[in-house]
């Protein structure tokens, strides 16, 4: 069984966390749903912070863009 992770989000200065309880089952089209509900969107972009504090685009094709 995996460990919990808190994910951050931040929308135009709102912020919301969602807590994963299981990372390892965590499923990505969730996390898209819980997004989309929480900030009545339909379409986004995802960002993170790199342990460079570097901003980091993912992509669907695994290749990221700094």
């Amino acid at each position: 069984m995996g460990l919990p992770v808190t994910i951050k989000v931040n929308f135009r200065g709102n912020v919301k966390r969602f807590l994963a309880q299981d990372v390892d089952k965590l499923e990505w089209e969730s996390v898209e749903a819980w997004i989309k509900a929480s900030f009545g969107i339909n379409h986004f972009q995802v960002k993170y912070f790199d342990e460079d504090n570097e901003e980091v685009f993912p992509s669907v094709s695994g290749e990221e863009k700094y």
